[in-house]
């Protein structure tokens, strides 16, 4: 399978890579190395130095790679800057993930995962841990862009049929993290404690923080890219309507089950008078009619009671108002899915 890789060059997109290619994919990586390093690009992997923000740069790499599966993940992640620079992080976050999305809507890519924030777009909670219901309030310019990127990726769910999945990742430390970053407090510690220094932790000690190691993501990401359809109820093949043939055959089950039941019951209050289908036919049709108003509002919704089993990192949550083939799933670090869920 084709797979293009924004931000390749980074700390979970050069893993990314590296697993992708493990698996006998072959490997796009577009990354302007601003944050990225050389260094941890994979020699087998194609690479372009190119930045989303450069939409017809963008689109020539797409048309020279032709990508079935596009993985976002290049992004301008500095909380501190974003609220310093609005603009630019809106013009990187934003306008950036745009160009990715209608570069991969006009080539024709099968599938879009987008990296989001696991705690920025939810601002300062007040439920601990924090459900994937809680509200979307980011309190900086990094969470606002996130959820920007996440509603636009659901609009183009919604008007072109484009099978996505949003990410919320926690907070992911691993190989290759950057130490000098504000979000790599795990490599921050690990070299100061190297180094025989001593951290230190503001505050009470009372923060916090929800930690996955990026192999568990990346295997999990690598896990949606190649999912097939039907595994996944938030899927386009999940979200299609019940054939006429099954539709009908659960409807005469349900039929004969309810003449049985009403039966039996009107035989105990009634004596030997029985139950009809004459008798109750209008009830009957605005049952089916319910029945069928039910079948349609699922269909035109997520899901979000998936059984993922007990080594799932994933919690499928579906966005307000949006329907298939979109999913945003929570990624966190405990694998049955009940950790603490206040993240950055």
């Amino acid at each position: 399978m084709k797979i293009l890789v924004t931000g390749g060059a980074g700390f979970i997109g050069s893993n990314l890579v590296d697993r992708y290619l493990t698996e006998g994919h072959q490997v796009a990586i577009v990354d302007n190395l601003a944050t990225g390093r050389r260094g941890n690009i994979n020699s087998q992997a194609s690479f372009h130095e190119v930045s989303i923000t450069d939409e017809d740069a963008l689109r020539g790499v797409f048309e020279a790679e032709r990508p079935e599966v596009v993985n976002h993940h290049a992004a301008q992640m500095d909380v501190r800057r974003s609220v310093r620079e609005p603009q630019f992080d809106a013009q990187t976050n934003i306008i950036g993930t745009l160009n990715v999305i209608e570069a991969a809507r006009a080539l024709g890519a099968r599938k879009l995962i987008f990296s989001s924030s696991g705690g920025a777009i939810y601002g300062e909670a007040d439920i601990i841990p924090t459900p994937e219901t809680a509200p979307l309030q980011p309190i900086s310019h990094y969470g606002a862009s996130k959820l920007a990127a996440e509603v636009y990726f659901a609009l183009y769910g919604r008007l072109f049929r484009m099978e996505y999945t949003v990410l919320r990742y926690a907070n992911v430390y691993g190989p290759r993290q950057n130490p000098h970053g504000e979000a790599g407090v795990n490599a921050i510690f690990a070299n100061m404690m190297l180094r025989g220094e001593r951290p230190t932790i503001f505050g009470a000690g009372d923060k916090t923080r929800d930690y996955v190691f990026v192999g568990d993501v990346v295997r999990r990401t690598c896990w949606r890219s190649s999912a097939a359809p039907a595994r996944c109820s938030t899927s386009a093949r999940a979200c299609r309507p019940p054939t006429r043939r099954s539709t009908t055959r659960s409807r005469r089950r349900w039929a004969s089950t309810r003449r049985r039941s009403m039966a039996r019951s009107a035989r105990a209050t009634c004596g030997t008078r029985a139950w009809t289908p004459r008798a109750h036919s209008r009830s009957w049709a605005g049952r089916r009619r319910s029945s069928s108003a039910r079948a349609s509002a699922a269909r035109s919704s997520t899901s979000a009671s998936t059984k993922w089993g007990r080594t799932a990192l994933f919690k499928p949550v579906p966005w307000p108002g949006h329907s298939c083939p979109g999913a945003v799933l929570r990624v966190h670090g405990v694998y049955d899915g009940r950790g603490t869920h206040r993240t950055q």
